[in-house]
């Protein structure tokens, strides 16, 4: 590994694009200026050995040079000259939150990602993994990715179907509560409920099963037998009268039918 090159950094207030500039600048060659970057004295390059060491403010807290700042943090002074440079030195001492700024959302076979290692433990991989993966190009780790993506979408997406149904149900049963009563109305879907066993909530619901559907429409016709108008069934049943009407007029047209054939 070669020697570390010192950029854009400051000493005693003024920023120096290179060493070079700073020897040129301070009067030293850039060996010690390299040497004092390095060493976390740059208070004092170029001003002899009877310099007096540059202050460091830290959170509000002044420190009488980078040594004493150094060992009241448990850093090294150079890390202080650094953290100085870079603008952050109220961050030294600090918890890091390493990865963050670089973080990048990712999206596999639809599922959006906050960043490469939340799609990792979604996914059931190590860390690391699909990061790895694109950055060598191997095709086959890569079609697991997004194989596994397709199994979490599958899974998220019957979960939601699965809570979908269960509030569509428990407002079909608010609805079923809520609708108006009419003793005719009433009488037939008794009958109904002693002939098949079904409960009210099953007959009057909206559920497409055969044996359900077939119930449902027997109330309606037996309510409508018992004289109760096309638009009184619908009020009791929350259905449209376009349908009840087509229904009912099925039901008679079978009846008629069967009665001709006996």
């Amino acid at each position: 590994m070669g020697a570390r090159v010192w950029t854009d950094f400051e000493i005693r207030g003024v920023r120096y694009a290179t060493t070079a500039d700073a020897a040129r600048a301070l009067g030293v060659s850039t060996e010690n200026v390299r040497l004092m970057l390095r060493r976390g004295r740059a208070d004092k390059i170029g001003l002899g050995p009877s310099a007096k060491a540059m202050p460091i403010r830290i959170r509000g807290v002044d420190y009488p040079n980078a040594r004493a700042a150094a060992k009241e943090f448990g850093v090294t002074p150079g890390a202080i000259w650094k953290a100085l440079n870079d603008g952050r030195i109220d961050q030294i001492g600090l918890p890091q939150r390493y990865g963050v700024s670089r973080a990048m959302p990712i999206t596999i076979s639809g599922i959006t990602f906050s960043s490469h290692a939340a799609a990792d433990r979604a996914l059931g991989f190590s860390p690391g993994y699909i990061a790895h993966a694109k950055k060598l190009g191997r095709h086959s780790a890569l079609w697991k990715a997004v194989h596994a993506a397709v199994r979490l979408k599958r899974e998220r997406d019957a979960e939601d179907a699965a809570a979908a149904a269960a509030e569509k149900k428990r407002v079909g049963e608010i609805e079923v509560d809520a609708l108006p009563v009419d003793t005719r109305f009433e009488a037939a879907l008794s009958f109904q409920r002693q002939l098949t066993g079904l409960s009210r909530h099953a007959i009057l619901g909206r559920c497409r099963k055969a044996v359900l559907v077939r119930a449902r429409h027997m109330v309606w016709f037996r309510a409508w037998r018992a004289g109760m108008s096309v638009s009184e069934i619908s009020a009791c049943t929350g259905r449209a009268e376009e349908t009840v009407s087509s229904v009912l007029s099925r039901l008679e047209a079978s009846g008629k039918t069967k009665r001709r054939a006996a």
